[in-house]
């Protein structure tokens, strides 16, 4: 499964926000790279990439693995809350997309098309995660086109 593929799966088990998903939202964006050592975590916004974390001591053997890169960031920064605000989450959307959000009884339903590809839809208890995961659905290469 593509590394996209895997976050969209954790979106859909999530219960609630989720500010280490919100870091792994930023990694799938390019904002943060982890080193091909696997020792630091580079800020990708910043030119040149800033340093945000590093190892303090690579001789111990332990690197740095998406799971802890991402629990590093989201205790580090203060990043986007893709999972707790509709806003921030509507930012991911191309400019080039139709995102419609819809709530029905205990889910919001995502609804997210362009006029040349779609419709990828997800459903979900919490609305901002339920646009995160139509979101990136359309982002994934095997996503239709029309």
């Amino acid at each position: 499964m593509s590394a996209l593929g895997e976050l969209i799966e954790r979106l859909e088990k999530a219960t609630g926000h989720d500010r280490t998903l919100d870091a792994r939202i930023e990694f799938a964006l390019g904002h943060y790279l982890i080193s091909t050592n696997k020792l630091s975590i580079w800020d990708m916004r910043e030119t040149p990439p800033r340093l945000l974390t590093m190892r303090a001591n690579p001789e111990d053997g332990v690197r740095y693995d998406e799971e802890t890169a991402a629990i590093s960031i989201s205790t580090l920064l203060g990043q986007t809350p893709y999972t707790a605000s509709i806003d921030a989450a509507m930012t991911l959307a191309k400019d080039d997309h139709f995102v419609c959000l819809e709530r029905h009884k205990k889910h919001w339903i995502a609804h997210v098309s362009s006029d040349t590809a779609g419709p990828w839809q997800a459903l979900h208890k919490n609305g901002a995660t339920a646009l995160c995961i139509a979101i990136f659905k359309s982002r994934l290469p095997t996503s239709r086109e029309k």
